[in-house]
């Protein structure tokens, strides 16, 4: 007998909240709302605002023969240019113009998307905060499906265990070893019930911060995993789905390999699962708690952390892409405006999600460096705190795109792909290595008034 088996993937209805047929004669329609482990939202703008969306999910209609969960992913894939995995389905039925939809809530990494993607139905990618993503959503001008996706962001919300930013993550399958349950195992029934705010801790999952802590336990379409943290053995596979009162969990697995998991009894076993779920999920901590040096290598691998080119590089992007298109007059005139307030909290608090690199994010590390690498006035910002000088640099920075835009458009010989896009690509690499102190390596002898156009 294997000492594990690959996990049984559910197919066609099984697990979920709905009907398999509606009565209103409209057509059904399946998509993703995607979250990152901190509960920060992937929003999708629809390219030419087509049918009056301008911000929207990622949904679309079944092919022949997929499943609804085949065809969320699909779409997800297809207008969001990622796989992500689905935690749960989100019940409830959401009526649009022409189809009923409904909705799966999705986990990726923070530096999976490419905030760029476009194609011939999406323009590009934004993360967003709940707040941010509402007011994402009121600029369609289609005002049923405005109504139809704040509703979806509400009942995707309801499963989180708290307004994101989360403080304490969701638990990934990739964030801990982990081993397939064997063969050897038995099916018991439950018939546990969770109200919605319990059903969201346990969703969230658990990951172990020290040696003490004995489970990993993470959260997949309907299933809770609960495995040994030390060994990366499965214990309990927790069956979930909707119920009249919240949630319920209607099934468990349990290993009955006699070489992992010495125990025989049902009764020990379920007092054990209880215990689990009680007092790690649902009253487990709200904020990690970790020994200092465990904390600084879990916030040097964490998404948000601002110490990758990627992550910072991101950031700025949403700066660059603001100021293009409130040139070319698809945004507001305050756009750019607003990323620069935004970008300044990030890189000067640690109250957006992200996590700041000790020492660097300071006015005297990063702030000097903005003064010189930004040609700012010193005088000026003599004694200026960091989200200032932040601001004070972005501003810089906008004015010097603003400038490469205007030589663009002045060259009758210049095309964008060829002449201005590589310009900008290396701007947008020197800010970069500005924010991460790396400028003096990758630009030497090398300021912001240097980049002119050729």
């Amino acid at each position: 007998m294997p000492d594990d088996l690959h996990e049984p993937h559910p197919d066609g209805f099984e697990g979920l909240p709905w009907q398999q047929s509606v009565s209103t004669g409209k057509a059904l329609a399946y998509g993703g709302v995607v979250i990152d482990p901190n509960g920060y939202l992937l929003m999708r703008e629809v390219k030419n605002h087509f049918d009056g969306y301008v911000w929207t999910f990622a949904k679309g209609r079944q092919d022949k023969g997929e499943s609804p969960r085949q065809t969320a992913l699909r779409e997800v894939r297809e207008e969001m240019g990622i796989d992500a995995t689905i935690l749960s389905a989100i019940p409830g039925d959401f009526s649009g113009g022409t189809t009923i939809n409904r909705f799966f809530l999705m986990l990726t990494d923070r530096g999976t998307p490419d905030l760029t993607f476009s194609n011939r139905e999406t323009e590009r990618l934004i993360w967003a905060t709940p707040e941010e993503a509402k007011r994402l959503i009121a600029q369609s001008t289609n005002s049923k499906g405005r109504q139809r996706d704040l509703a979806i962001l509400q009942a995707a919300l309801a499963l989180l265990p708290a307004e994101p930013p989360l403080k304490r993550a969701m638990a990934r399958r990739t964030d801990w070893q982990s081993k397939f349950m064997p063969a050897a195992r038995v099916i018991v029934p439950l018939e546990t019930r969770y109200s919605l705010q319990e059903m969201a801790t346990i969703i969230r999952g658990s990951l172990p911060n020290s040696q003490d802590d004995k489970w990993f336990i993470f959260y997949e379409d309907g299933v809770l995993h609960c495995h040994r943290s030390w060994t990366g053995i499965c214990i309990f596979r927790v069956h979930f789905r909707p119920c009249d009162s919240g949630w319920q969990a209607w099934q468990v697995e349990i290993n009955r390999h006699s070489g992992q998991y010495t125990a025989t009894y049902e009764h020990e076993d379920l007092a054990l699962l209880d215990t689990i779920i009680e007092h790690l999920l649902i009253h487990g901590p709200v904020e990690p708690t970790v020994d200092g040096f465990a904390q600084a290598l879990l916030q040097s691998t964490q998404p948000g952390y601002l110490g990758p080119p990627q992550v910072v590089g991101d950031l700025l992007q949403e700066l660059f892409i603001a100021i293009v298109e409130q040139r070319k007059g698809t945004v507001e005139r305050g756009a750019a405006l607003a990323v620069i307030k935004k970008l300044s909290v990030i890189f000067s608090e640690d109250t957006e999600g992200y996590i700041r690199m000790p020492g660097w994010h300071s006015e005297q590390q990063l702030g000097k460096a903005l003064v010189h690498g930004c040609n700012l006035d010193e005088d000026y910002c003599e004694g200026e705190n960091l989200c200032c000088l932040v601001a004070e640099g972005l501003a810089a920075l906008q004015l010097k795109i603003g400038e490469l835009l205007r030589g663009f458009e002045a060259d009758d010989n210049a095309q964008w792909e060829r002449d201005a896009l590589p310009q900008l690509n290396e701007l947008h690499r020197f800010a970069t290595a500005v924010m991460l102190g790396t400028n003096n390596v990758t630009h030497p002898g090398i300021t912001l008034r240097d980049f002119i156009w050729k």
